[in-house]
Parts: C-alpha cells; structure tokens; sequence
C-alpha cells in the first residue's frame, strides 16, 4: 500500500503539478532505486 500510495502521488506531481524533479524520479531513476517497482512504458 505504502509504494502505490508513494508512487501515485509521484506521477500527479509530475505531470499535474509539473515538478521537474517528481517526473525526474518517476521517469528516469526511480524505478532503478525502488526494489518493488518496474517501469514499463507502452507507446
């Protein structure tokens, strides 16, 4: 519950509230640092 509450709060506040350094962590690096996460990306 804690990493999808973190998460989701994550990605509306980069792409909400635009924050450069949420977007950052959620598109970039925080997949690599969080052990429970993987980052997927369909186009």
């Amino acid at each position: 519950m804690e990493t999808i509450a973190r998460w989701s709060a994550l990605f509306l506040r980069a792409t909400v509230l635009g924050e450069s350094a949420a977007a950052d962590y959620v598109f970039s690096t925080g997949d690599a640092l969080d052990p429970n996460v993987t980052i997927t990306f369909q186009r």
